[in-house]
C-alpha cells in the first residue's frame, strides 16, 4: 500500500463518517429535543451539526465538487492498485458517503434535509430555554409553578 492510497482510504473513511454525523445527528438531536435530552441541547452539538449541514447544502447548490470527493479522487489517480479495503467495503464507504450519480437530485435532497434540520435547531434552542416539547407548565397547590414532563 502506497502513501496514496491510505490516504485515499483516509479520505473515504472521513467522508463516510462526516456523513453519519450529519444524518445520525439529526435523529440524535430531533429525539432529544422531543424527549428533552439535556446532552443534545448543549450548545455546542446542535451548532457543529448546523454548520456541517449547511455547508453541505451551500456546497451542493453553488455546485461546488465535494472536498472529500475531490480529494479521493485525486489521490486514487495517483495509485495504480484498487482499493485494498476491497470492493464491498469500497462500495459500502461510498454509499454511506451518498456519492451518487446525480448531482441535482442530490442538491435538491440537500434542501428539504437542510430544512428539517433548520426547523428541529429552532426546536432544540426552544428547548435549551426550557420549553420542551413534552414539558408544560403546572400549578401546584400553593400557587407555585413547575415544569412536568409528559410522556
Amino acid at each position: 500500500m502506497t502513501g496514496f492510497e491510505f490516504l485515499a482510504d483516509l479520505a473515504m473513511l472521513a467522508h463516510a463518517v462526516f456523513s453519519v454525523f450529519v444524518v445520525l445527528g439529526f435523529v440524535l438531536i430531533a429525539v432529544g429535543t422531543v424527549l428533552g435530552w439535556q446532552w443534545t441541547a448543549r450548545k455546542w452539538f446542535p451548532r457543529i451539526h448546523l454548520a456541517a449541514t449547511l455547508f453541505v447544502v451551500v456546497r451542493s447548490w453553488v455546485g461546488l465538487p465535494c472536498p472529500f470527493s475531490a480529494g479521493e479522487d485525486n489521490l486514487r489517480y495517483h495509485t495504480a492498485a484498487i482499493c485494498p479495503l476491497g470492493n464491498r467495503v469500497h462500495e459500502a464507504l461510498h454509499r454511506l458517503a451518498f456519492r451518487g450519480k446525480d448531482p441535482h437530485r442530490f442538491a435538491q435532497s440537500t434542501v428539504l434535509f437542510g430544512s428539517l434540520v433548520l426547523a428541529t435547531f429552532v426546536l432544540n434552542h426552544r428547548h435549551r430555554r426550557g420549553l420542551c416539547l413534552l414539558q408544560q407548565e403546572a400549578f401546584s397547590l400553593d400557587g407555585s409553578r413547575e415544569r412536568v414532563k409528559i410522556y
